[in-house]
């Protein structure tokens, strides 16, 4: 009788343990999920500026990440806004302190090179915005500023997706790998 009712003890203590390890689990997967999604915002940043010229800065700082928990088990990372402004890409000038061309100059891609764009100008606006602008009529105002693409429009290029895709699917594998070991106490 003794016997069984250890044997019971073990087997409770056995059903506890399989219990945290479904817990384990989970929480190891919502860690790699979230490492992911960082890693898959920072390597955004990267790959687009293989093909525009833009700081990595203006790709990562418009994602919007929702981390994982335990009652969310996925992690979310989107990108939102408008274009870009001009100015943020390659121009020449690019500030205002420098003597004026007589025709301003920018590029967005890197393979384009710096392109003509007639009637452009500088001008810092009354909050201290400054941009690049363009009459819309003969008259002096009013003006509108020149933008470049948006940024997911940049994230959209099919190159860029796949190479995203198969940076969060190898990192996962190698996150949730790591999680794992470290939490069932199999090292690094």
């Amino acid at each position: 009788m003794m016997n069984i009712s250890g044997e019971l003890r073990g087997a409770k203590d056995a059903l506890r343990r399989v219990g945290r390890m479904d817990s384990d689990v989970r929480k190891a997967a919502y860690s790699a999920l979230n490492r992911v999604s960082q890693r898959v915002k920072t390597e955004s940043g990267r790959k687009v500026r293989e093909t525009y010229i833009v700081k990595q800065k203006a790709v990562t700082g418009t994602a919007i990440l929702r981390r994982g928990s335990m009652s969310n088990p996925g992690a979310e990372l989107r990108w939102k806004g408008g274009n870009t402004p001009l100015i943020r890409f390659r121009t020449n000038p690019k500030s205002m302190d420098a003597k004026r061309p007589r025709v301003l100059r920018a590029a967005v891609k890197r393979a384009g090179g710096n392109k003509k764009v007639d009637g452009a100008f500088l001008a810092r606006m009354g909050t201290g915005h400054v941009g690049v602008f363009r009459r819309t009529t003969r008259k002096r105002l009013p003006v509108e500023e020149l933008y470049g693409p948006a940024v997911p429009v940049m994230l959209n290029n099919p190159e860029v997706v796949a190479h995203l895709e198969r940076v969060a699917e190898e990192e996962f594998n190698k996150r949730l790998d790591h999680e794992l070991n470290r939490r069932f106490g199999g090292g690094s």
